[in-house]
């Protein structure tokens, strides 16, 4: 309607087949005004069988002769019709098998409706992108950097709904890359930053604390945890969507969703402040990576994918091994299975990969009592037998690296991947000849090591938090921390002093922080996964968070270590963004964490955190600092669940100065 107010040099008199024989109409016109006017009138009014090249050219052209066209709901309109024909121009290169060009098509078709604010629209538009994303090679790359483009705007304008999409496009083209012969390194490795993680990258590259915290509402109860049917190893390996609500007919269900809201609420508030700084910013550059990655280090970038194949999906495991000289792939396809299982109980379905059930299989095997052994004879007939679905022909290669030097795995994962024990893998394991570490993100590989000021040590001993909400109370733990601060010669916040406000307060200076306290992951809502810190004034119940300690100013700590259950799990959503304790404090501007993978005894977390420290006070890195742990707990609690739980996060390099 508004295109056809001011203007009556074209009639209305339905669809316009022969756009070429209004040409005199506009010719005869002597405005530029009224020829840009009825230029949109015809594009508005052109039929189906009009090419959308010719009606997209009297879109330029009328915005060329009336730069004002652009403002008001004139401009909405012009937006709404370019995006339109854009869409049908996609379609029309689809039919002839213009793969690249039709993905283009779209992902202009899909910008358009975004910007004039119907993202419904927006995401109907990206299936054309998914269908063509796997048709060539140059498709596959066009696909990438239309992610790229598309990624942060769609994001916030159109949110979980089109970051899926999104992800669908970026799997077809991964999927053809997967089997081409000749890949571009740089765009294969931005396509990982785009679907692993991006904004939990984004955020923690910032390391920028929200001046606002945003607090769960009053009266909010945190107390169930109610899981229907399935176990929490389950819900670990999951993706995190908002499809996990039930019904609700309980009070334990209508708790738990209202945790899950709270959850995805926190999500989406991510998203946007991610979105903003992904936008700003360059994705890293894999030379730069190699360049960072000094002469003992391999990064192996895992990324669970599928291949279209006769109209199903395949799973496959797309691996890239990456060292300061070297760049080679290292792909396992798993036929006859779907890249993707829907669980379902009747209350409530879990996405998960089909590899995340051998994940959660392995690590409830690990955490059951061997008796006499080092391990029950199942989990060591998985570790030896299941190797080969997490690491593939990598493990050929491992010899030869070693050959060379390198004795340090940098493992980037996805989805179920992070919480896996990489270090626990084959027989014997790899922790033999391998010091392993996760990374979640890469952005902050691409850069040199940030500087960390001088600080000191702050510890904190919890023995009897949580006693209130189930847990014991551990005398252990208190004299973990206290012998930690001795050996250190730090700051010690013991019993009724380790509150939330006094541990917020000691963080000024404080370089390296030890926190010994009960902790939990909660499966359903990992934004509420907490440490059972001692009760603070007013109504404090003494349970530290994580969205709570992602909003602390950790940008000075260099080392945060956990001696806490479960502490070093965090569960990710579709597009592979963590969330949890560990992943609250790498966000926060933590350099590195040390967490547990899984419930550990006050013995073995004595000796591994004791010993840690001990030779960080004797000037040794953090990296052969964590492997002489490891190693010292191995010789005197020989058990995999003892030895094997101690995880560590982020970054290995010394920080700049020292």
């Amino acid at each position: 309607m508004t295109l056809h107010v001011g203007d009556t040099a074209v009639a209305c008199r339905g669809p316009l087949s022969d756009i070429a024989a209004a040409g005199p109409v506009l010719a005869a016109l002597a405005s530029p005004a009224a020829r840009a006017a009825a230029s949109v009138h015809m594009a508005a009014h052109a039929g189906p069988e009009v090419e959308a090249a010719v009606v997209l050219t009297l879109l330029q052209e009328a915005a060329e002769l009336a730069p004002e066209l652009a403002a008001g709901p004139a401009g909405v309109a012009v937006d709404f019709l370019r995006a339109a024909w854009k869409q049908r121009q996609g379609e029309a290169f689809g039919a002839v098998g213009q793969h690249a060009e039709a993905v283009r098509a779209a992902a202009a078709a899909a910008a358009g409706y975004a910007d004039v604010g119907l993202p419904d629209l927006a995401i109907v538009s990206l299936s054309g992108m998914i269908r063509h994303a796997a048709g060539d090679l140059p498709a596959a790359e066009e696909a990438v950097e239309a992610v790229a483009r598309l990624m942060p705007f769609l994001a916030v304008v159109a949110g979980e709904e089109a970051t899926g999409e999104l992800l669908d496009v970026l799997r077809g083209a991964l999927g053809y890359l997967a089997d081409a012969p000749e890949v571009n390194g740089q765009v294969l490795f931005a396509a990982y930053q785009l679907a692993k993680g991006l904004w939990f990258g984004a955020e923690r590259a910032g390391r920028l604390p929200d001046p606002d915290p945003v607090a769960a509402p009053a009266g909010f109860d945190l107390s169930w945890a109610d899981l229907g049917s399935f176990d929490s190893e389950e819900h670990t390996c999951a993706c995190a969507r908002a499809e996990e609500m039930m019904p609700g007919r309980t009070l334990a269900q209508i708790a738990v969703n209202r945790q899950r809201s709270f959850d995805r609420k926190l999500a989406a508030a991510q998203r946007q402040r991610a979105a903003f700084r992904v936008a700003g910013s360059a994705l890293t550059r894999l030379d730069h990576v190699q360049e960072h990655l000094g002469h003992r280090s391999v990064l192996v970038s895992c990324y669970l994918g599928g291949i279209a194949n006769s109209g199903r999906i395949t799973a496959f495991t797309d691996i890239l091994t990456v060292t300061g000289q070297s760049i080679e792939r290292m792909g396992i396809t798993t036929p006859n299975e779907a890249g993707f299982v829907d669980l379902q109980d009747g209350l409530q379905t879990l996405r998960l990969h089909h590899i995340a059930l051998n994940v959660a299989q392995l690590r409830r095997e690990l955490c059951e009592d061997p008796q006499f052994r080092l391990l029950t004879r199942e989990c060591e007939r998985t570790l030896a037998d299941e190797t080969g679905i997490y690491l593939g022909s990598v493990a050929d290669e491992l010899s030869s690296w070693r050959a060379a030097g390198y004795d340090h795995l940098v493992i980037w994962p996805h989805g179920p991947l992070h919480v896996l024990p990489y270090h626990l893998l084959g027989m014997p394991p790899l922790a033999d000849d391998w010091i392993v570490s996760i990374v979640p993100e890469v952005r902050t590989l691409g850069a040199p090591p940030v500087a960390v000021p001088p600080g000191t040590l702050v510890a904190v001993g919890v023995p009897d938090g949580g006693v209130g909400f189930g847990y014991p109370a551990e005398e252990a733990v208190g004299r973990q921390a206290a012998d930690i601060a001795a050996l250190a010669g730090g700051r010690l916040l013991i019993g009724r002093g380790a509150t939330k406000a006094a541990l917020r307060a000691a963080l000024a200076g404080c370089r390296y922080l030890h926190l010994a306290a009960h902790g939990t992951l909660n499966a359903a809502a990992p934004s509420l996964g907490c440490l059972y810190l001692r009760p603070g004034p007013g109504e404090d119940d003494g349970r530290l968070f994580a969205y709570e300690l992602a909003r602390f100013d950790l940008r000075g700590v260099d080392l945060v270590t956990l001696s806490a259950c479960e502490s070093a799990l965090s569960r990710a959503d579709i597009a592979d963004n963590l969330v949890g304790i560990p992943a609250a404090a790498l966000q926060a501007g933590a350099r590195t964490v040390i967490g547990c993978l899984w419930p550990v005894a006050p013995g073995p977390a004595a000796v591994f955190f004791t010993v840690l420290y001990r030779q960080i006070a004797d000037g040794i890195g953090k990296l052969d600092a964590y492997r002489a742990a490891q190693q010292e707990t191995r010789a005197r609690y020989p058990r995999y669940r003892d030895w094997g739980a101690f995880c560590y996060l982020g970054e290995w390099r010394q920080p700049a100065g020292g």
